[in-house]
Order: structure tokens, then C-alpha cells, then sequence
């Protein structure tokens, strides 16, 4: 049963702490409830209401937790939550194309300091890459290492 026709404020409440049904409060306490921020007895007692149009009862301060259901652990959903895992995963993308556009250029510099390295100073051609000269020094001796191996 979804929780249409509560108040906004209440409805919101939920929304935020990721309870989108009424059988969901049934693994809460009371207490637990106004745990909720901006979630007062107002909002409390409506959903008893509710609940108890519904055969629904919170679940008693004394009686065990599911081992299936912590408040600690559950999902949060919502369209925020979406946007934070579209967000993530975008991320995750544009570090694998950042990581293989510095290799890319690491090869160029490589290519750039075999071919122009003697008559070009080391300035210029960082210069040309948009690099420091420190970073093009350490190309060069990755390069270097890697033919003496």
C-alpha cells in the first residue's frame, strides 16, 4: 500500500529516510519514527491513523528486529539517490577516459622527445603539451628505464 493521501510534510519525511509503502513501518518503533528528521508526533499519530485503517501496527519497542530488515542498512531510493548513482557512474567513465588520455599523451611525449628532444629544448615541447618540464623529464626517464630493461 503506497502512502498516498498523507501530508506532505509526513509524506516527505518518509520519502527522504527511503519508506515508499505502509508495510515497510511495520519493522519501525515508534520511537525509531521520530527518529526521522522533521518527523514529529503529528506526523506519528497520522500515520497510525493510517496504519490502522490499513490492520498495520509499528512494530513494539520490545519485539526483535527482522535480521532481514536495519534501518542502518537500508537502500535509501528516491530520484536523488538516481541521480548520485548516474552521477557515480559517470565519474567511474570519465576517469577511464581521463587515465587513457594522459597514457595517450605520455605516448606522445615519448614520440615528441625521440624525434625533436635534441634539436628542441625540453621547455618548448612541454610547452607544446601543456606540461611541465618536470613531468616531461619523468616520460623521458620511464622511457629511458624501459629500454635498459
Amino acid at each position: 500500500m503506497s502512502l498516498e493521501g498523507l501530508s506532505v510534510r509526513t509524506s516527505n519525511c518518509l520519502w527522504n529516510d527511503g519508506i515508499t509503502e505502509l508495510e515497510q513501518l511495520q519493522e519501525f518503533s515508534e520511537r525509531e519514527m521520530l527518529r526521522i528528521p522533521n518527523f514529529g508526533r503529528v506526523s506519528l499519530n497520522e500515520l497510525k491513523q493510517r496504519m490502522k485503517e490499513h490492520g498495520l501496527y509499528f512494530r513494539s519497542e520490545t519485539a526483535p528486529r527482522s535480521p532481514y530488515v536495519d534501518k542502518r542498512l537500508r537502500v535509501p531510493s528516491g530520484p536523488l539517490v538516481e541521480e548520485a548513482v548516474f552521477v557515480s557512474a559517470l565519474l567511474v567513465q570519465k576517469h577511464k577516459e581521463l587515465d587513457e588520455a594522459r597514457r595517450r599523451k605520455q605516448a606522445v611525449a615519448r614520440r615528441l622527445l625521440d624525434e625533436y628532444y635534441p634539436e628542441y629544448n625540453l621547455y618548448e615541447i612541454a610547452n607544446l603539451l601543456g606540461s611541465s618540464v618536470g613531468w616531461l623529464q619523468k616520460a623521458r626517464d620511464a622511457e629511458a628505464d624501459n629500454t635498459t630493461e
